[in-house]
């Protein structure tokens, strides 16, 4: 059983003795949704590693996967969905081609355009890869029923759309 409810029960309790006039309730839902995530982005790349992934790589390689085939995409469009400097992308992209998990190309109709594809052997590890990470995310969530996913999803979903000021 997790200590988490207590550790914010406490936190809620300590703030209101020291600071009576702060609501503890919104910081005390934000503490619970960070660790949360950290939890769960504990244990994916937990998950990952056992594939000799980390989370960048399998983001490539699955963006790579969800393509379809020919499972290949301009370096730009990777770049999108990760966040680098194109020369720390193409850094981690050696990394992938030394590993023989993508390909590096150049498009047939305008050879400027540098194209990732992934490979068969990229293919087999992001599948297995896959499979392992939405297993483990189905475990870590099988305390929720389906109807209560949904409402989570949708409480959530309705946080994320509202702008931080």
């Amino acid at each position: 059983m997790s200590k988490t409810p207590a550790v914010i029960s406490g936190f809620q309790s300590s703030w209101s003795k020291q600071r009576p006039d702060l609501d503890t309730n919104s910081v005390a839902t934000e503490l619970r949704v960070q660790l949360l995530a950290r939890r769960h982005t504990e244990l994916n790349a937990s998950v990952l590693a056992e594939y000799g992934l980390e989370w960048w790589a399998y983001d490539v390689l699955s963006e790579l996967c969800r393509i379809g085939a020919p499972y290949e995409c301009p370096v730009n469009q990777l770049s999108k969905i990760i966040p680098l400097t194109s020369g720390a992308l193409t850094h981690r992209l050696d990394g992938l081609v030394e590993r023989k998990l993508v390909s590096r190309g150049n498009d047939k109709h305008d050879r400027r355009k540098v194209l990732i594809k992934l490979t068969k052997t990229g293919k087999r590890l992001v599948d297995r890869a896959a499979t392992a990470r939405f297993d483990a995310s189905e475990s870590a969530l099988q305390a929720l029923s389906k109807a209560e996913r949904k409402k989570l999803d949708s409480l959530l979903d309705k946080l994320l759309s509202v702008p931080i000021v």
